[in-house]
């Protein structure tokens, strides 16, 4: 596996405050994360094994991806997210 450094010049291109940069990745590997976990209530009611099969080559289709945080950081870096600030008023 290859480690690519990041410059800071790119994430501050985004956002001025590293601490928001990292809470915005943090959040967005959290959801690739969620999005990829095998749902155990949905196994309970298979009789069948071969939709259990089903299931689980769904779920292993996830095995070679790249990490959940690296695929965050790309989409940042990449303006692929969009985010608000919380202390912002929604303007109707």
């Amino acid at each position: 596996m290859e480690v690519k450094a990041i410059k800071m010049n790119e994430l501050f291109k985004k956002e001025n405050d590293i601490y928001t940069n990292v809470v915005i990745t943090a959040k967005r590997s959290r959801q690739i994360i969620d999005s990829r976990v095998l749902d155990f209530e949905s196994i309970e009611n298979v009789e069948d094994s071969i939709e259990l099969e089903q299931i689980e080559n769904k779920n292993m289709q996830h095995k070679d991806d790249d990490k959940p945080m690296v695929v965050a950081m790309e989409e940042f870096i990449d303006g692929k997210l969009v985010w608000r600030h919380s202390n912002e008023k929604d303007e109707d």
